[in-house]
């Protein structure tokens, strides 16, 4: 190998070292591209399980508000049931006067309790599956922005490759130019390298031979 070859090898090996560069960051672009989706995705399931345990809990409340809706309808039937058996037993009318008022009174009462839980279990649903909705939000935005970071994580990474190749391509052509400006060793001609064998012979005195 030439002295003058020697910058053309070396620059062959840094070309081969900045494209391997290139391809490595290229590769761990990608690895972190798919760490990322997967963080998202992880993180989208778990606010998935809040939306999932939000509506459970609501729904939970719900027949909480139910239950206690029929123990008042209950209450108010037995309440009912006493006035008119102890109106009958002290020979009163239950549909008149006092009793009726009790019965009245009792209806009245058990309708605002039973509507209030009705109530209670309206708002309860529809609170939770609100806030399960917000779950159910983040855990799309989460999935967006998962995507979105390994997009751009995988778009470095090819951006990142593609220039090792122009940088190698740039030190091999710059290598090579100043290769071909350094040219061959010198030369020396004889001014009679174009004459004939005869011509030469001829072109000296015959004593001088």
């Amino acid at each position: 190998m030439t002295a003058a070859a020697l910058p053309l090898v070396m620059a062959g090996v840094s070309a081969v070292g900045t494209i391997a560069g290139g391809q490595a960051q290229a590769r761990m672009a990608s690895a972190q591209a798919a760490a990322a989706q997967q963080a998202a995705q992880a993180q989208a399931m778990a606010s998935l399980r809040q939306a999932t345990m939000q509506r459970m809990q609501g729904r939970s409340e719900v027949l909480k508000y139910k239950e206690e809706g029929v123990r008042t309808l209950e209450n108010v039937l037995r309440n009912i049931s006493t006035i008119n058996a102890r109106a009958g037993a002290g020979g009163i009318d239950p549909f008149s006067g006092s009793a009726q008022a009790l019965t009245n009174y009792a209806l009245g009462t058990a309708s605002d309790e039973y509507g209030m839980s009705l109530d209670n279990a309206i708002i309860t649903l529809r609170s939770n599956e609100l806030q399960a909705g917000i779950f159910e939000e983040n855990a799309q935005l989460q999935l967006d922005r998962g995507a979105q970071e390994a997009s751009l994580l995988r778009y470095q990474g090819q951006q990142a490759k593609q220039q090792s190749y122009f940088k190698a391509a740039s030190t091999l052509g710059m290598a090579g130019y100043r290769y071909s400006q350094i040219g061959g060793p010198p030369t020396t001609t004889i001014g009679t390298q174009n004459l004939t064998a005869a011509q030469y012979a001829a072109s000296y005195p015959a004593n001088a031979l």
